[in-house]
């Protein structure tokens, strides 16, 4: 037996969920604000850490490009083999950017999480951003196996084949990739290419909300789902919703404005208030 065959997405309305959805939405588009360039000038890989509010809480977020509705660059599928996982792959261009990167990412969040040794990490990005985010959260959970790490993505693109999604799986729990209306980004590199999302999505609808949520909910504006992926028998994960944003994605204005959001009310891509 095949559970979720058909998909199905389940409307989401606990508000402590979809309060953090949108704190972490407002951290990502700190990002377009307050990140440094550490990457490559031509492939750059913007990108910041602090400590947060909460005792013993570390938040780093990852900026998007400012072009990415030019999807013509995201379906260029060139991959190469992601660490020693067996038959991973992602894509090149992200792979080139994160190596030139990662070691000054890595050496800012390892300082801030010595320094509080019971913390717990929060990573978060809009766009490639959250492909940053990913990767960032992988190599941190390898190397601490006790640290508790949550992540949170707007409008990401698929990063690697399916083996990679399912790694990604394995290691991260705590991980929301988040989407929006007709967004395409996410859609991109194409499946046909070799490329799959890790498997849950949660996608935020432009539509009125005629449903259960809470009176006076500061989200009955929107309607957003739970998108579960295709699993096998023995809960093997096989393919990523095909309800949800892959239904209504467009190319033309309408993707590229959903992109940029808003995401619970934040715009993305411009540094403003």
């Amino acid at each position: 037996m095949i559970r979720d065959q058909e998909n199905p997405k389940r409307l989401i309305t606990n508000p402590e969920l979809l309060t953090r959805f949108k704190n972490f939405a407002f951290i990502a588009k700190k990002a377009y604000c307050l990140s440094k360039n550490l990457g490559h000038s031509e492939n750059p890989v913007y990108a910041y850490s602090f400590r947060g509010k909460k005792k013993n809480q570390v938040i780093a977020y990852f900026r998007g490009k400012e072009r990415e509705f030019d999807q013509w660059r995201y379906i260029i599928h060139h991959q190469k083999p992601y660490l020693e996982v067996p038959g991973a792959m992602i894509k090149s261009e992200f792979m080139d950017a994160f190596k030139i990167a990662k070691k000054k990412i890595l050496k800012r969040i390892r300082r801030l999480l010595d320094s509080r040794p019971r913390s717990s990490l929060h990573l978060t990005g809009h766009g490639v951003g959250g492909v940053y985010a990913v990767l960032t959260g992988l190599i941190l959970q390898l190397e601490r196996r006790r640290l508790k790490i949550e992540i949170y993505t707007y409008g990401q693109p698929r990063i690697g084949n399916l083996e990679f999604a399912r790694h990604v799986e394995s290691e991260i729990p705590k991980l929301y990739r988040i989407t929006n209306t007709y967004d395409y980004v996410p859609q991109v590199p194409l499946k046909t290419a070799g490329y799959m999302h890790h498997e849950t999505e949660y996608w935020i609808t432009s539509h009125n909300c005629e449903c259960d949520t809470p009176v006076g909910s500061q989200f009955s504006e929107y309607l957003i789902y739970e998108c579960p992926g295709k699993m096998s028998s023995h809960y093997k994960f096989l393919d990523e919703s095909s309800v949800c944003n892959n239904s209504e994605v467009e190319y033309g204005f309408q993707g590229i404005s959903s992109h940029y959001g808003p995401y619970f009310g934040y715009q993305m891509g411009l540094c403003s208030v």
